[in-house]
């Protein structure tokens, strides 16, 4: 999975706990977790010194980022730094898989 709040870790786990914190709808889903990675991933990139398109595609090509979501930033072929992470259902949780 992308993202999936129970069983987040590190920048995940802050943005979740902060998701709930503010009330905004009960636990975040992948797509909370992509929206807030993408606005930390372009405010790192403008705060870089990137002021045009081409200068933005250019700074987030290879970025490395924490993120709340398993992207990670992007590689320079605009692929993921990071797989998404493999979770087991068992019963009714999912659970992270060793």
């Amino acid at each position: 999975m992308p993202f999936h709040a129970a069983t987040s870790t590190g920048a995940g786990r802050v943005f979740a706990d902060r998701f709930a914190q503010q009330q905004l709808g009960g636990e975040p889903d992948s797509f909370a977790a992509f929206a807030y990675d993408a606005y930390r991933l372009v405010r790192g990139a403008v705060d870089g010194g990137a002021r045009t398109r081409p200068d933005l595609a250019l700074r987030l090509a290879g970025l490395r980022a924490d993120t709340a979501s398993a992207l990670g930033g992007f590689t320079p072929t605009r692929e993921p730094q990071r797989a998404t992470r493999l979770l087991e259902l068992r019963g009714e949780l999912f659970t992270a898989t060793d």
